[in-house]
């Protein structure tokens, strides 16, 4: 399928050279196994150590001079995630509020579960150190989730 001299070749002793650790495959052979086998890429990368879901992981991380939008969506819709409930407050929510009053830990579910919440466009940011003055009530480094659509009833978090 994948002659000698193209980029996508295997080599045939690949089973061997598995076994003994010396088989570090580039991105043209990773996308060979993922036809051949007909497993996802994100499952071949993911075998030889690299997780996708580590990027936006990573985004929120690195810290940043300005305000930046982050990348909500997600790769391995089979993934077990732990997530939230909210915790019940007599009193009124307020506009700006740490996550710790509203929400508790809850279930860990499957992150194909969000795929509809998903598609309800929320945006997050993370705000930047140079966009302190902007946003008094966040410090640099805070994630916020928004509504662009603030007309619609907000789903459960």
């Amino acid at each position: 399928m994948f002659g000698h001299a193209s980029p996508y070749f295997l080599p045939h002793n690949l089973y061997y050279e598995l076994k003994i650790g010396t088989f570090s495959p580039s991105l043209h052979q990773l996308f060979a196994l993922s036809t051949i086998s007909n497993y996802r890429m994100t499952d071949w990368l993911h075998i030889f150590g690299l997780d996708l879901e580590e990027n936006a992981r990573q985004q929120i991380l690195l810290p940043s001079k300005r305000t930046v939008l982050l990348d909500p969506s997600l790769t391995d819709p089979n993934r077990w995630v732990q997530w939230f409930r909210n915790k019940s407050n007599d009193n009124a929510v307020p506009a700006v509020a740490p996550l710790s009053q509203l929400l508790k830990i809850g279930p860990v579910v499957r992150q194909g579960s969000f795929m509809e919440m998903d598609r309800r466009r929320f945006l997050y940011a993370k705000i930047g150190r140079e966009d302190a003055l902007a946003f008094l009530d966040l410090p640099p480094g805070s994630i916020v989730r928004v509504n662009p659509s603030p007309d619609r009833e907000p789903p459960g978090v």
